[in-house]
């Protein structure tokens, strides 16, 4: 995989790699991917999403549509070992309450670079966005949250 990466990063310049010394767990790692990221939002997932094609491109366009938004989030479908969708996860629109109660604000999440950088969550204990951690300082600083909106599946 490091092989794979250099390569990567060698042919576009957009991608960018380090090794961690020392294992700090996913928050440090997340902590360290978002001081390499140069874009204006940055998107996070877990290492085993799959993203169906036309995802990021409905996430854009949500983007162009409400250049206000700090942070946005996404329902989610499980996926059976045949590739067969179930358990779909009709995630409710934002509600600080419910938050501090279930973090729902999982997997595809994508945040404004500078509202993640300007809080609290750069800490080893909670870091915005990341699928298994909560969210709640992160979204302290924002109501320009949006969520629950689902890209349109395969068939």
């Amino acid at each position: 995989m490091t092989a794979l990466l250099e390569r990567l990063e060698d042919e576009d310049p957009r991608i960018r790699t380090m090794r961690r010394t020392v294992n700090g767990g996913i928050s440090a790692a997340t902590n360290d991917a978002v001081d390499l990221a140069t874009g204006e939002f940055v998107a996070f997932l877990d290492q085993d999403d799959l993203l169906a094609p036309q995802a990021l491109h409905r996430v854009v366009a949500h983007l162009q549509d409400h250049p206000d938004t700090d942070l946005f989030y996404c329902d989610e479908d499980l996926l059976a070992p045949d590739g067969r969708r179930w358990g779909p996860f009709l995630k409710p629109g934002w509600s600080p309450e419910t938050l501090l109660s279930f973090n729902y604000i999982t997997h595809l999440v994508v945040a404004r670079r500078s509202l993640r950088n300007s809080t609290a969550a750069r800490t080893t204990t909670c870091c915005c966005g990341s699928p298994s951690e909560p969210t709640p300082s992160a979204t302290s600083t924002t109501s320009s949250i949006r969520g629950g909106s689902r890209p349109r599946r395969r068939r």
